[in-house]
């Protein structure tokens, strides 16, 4: 969760440039469309659309896809890239070590109230 990940598209060999758009979807929902309409030269180029997504929970296992689409007077050009998922990011030694401080104490406060507990349920029980 919050981890950053840049995702690129790259696509080669388009003409002409002014005519193309680049989506990139996550799990069939669009996160981010350019189109290249304000590129007016007619010269042969390969195009790179990066984006920064920060991931939320639900991203993970999520397929990421790109979608470029080229207008040609009506003739229209689809391509799809394989999908790619989203890994799990790793867990740090910092956040591993706060987890199991964490756990540690939580165990600690309740083996505490549990011997207290315990202690007065005794006291209150009549001699034997």
């Amino acid at each position: 969760m919050g981890s950053d990940y840049t995702l690129r598209c790259h696509v080669t060999h388009v003409f002409p440039v002014g005519f193309f758009v680049v989506t990139l979807r996550r799990g069939g929902r669009v996160i981010y469309s350019e189109s290249l309409e304000r590129f007016t030269g007619l010269d042969l180029a390969n195009v790179t659309l990066t984006y920064l997504l920060r991931s939320r929970p639900g991203d993970f296992g999520q397929p990421v896809t790109c979608h470029a689409r080229l207008n040609l007077d009506g003739l229209v050009v689809l391509s799809s890239s394989a999908p790619a998922t989203l890994p799990v990011p790793a867990w740090s030694p910092a956040s591993k070590a706060l987890a199991s401080t964490s756990i540690a104490a939580f165990v600690g406060i309740f083996l505490v109230v549990g011997a207290l507990s315990l202690r007065k349920y005794l006291s209150m029980q009549p001699p034997a």
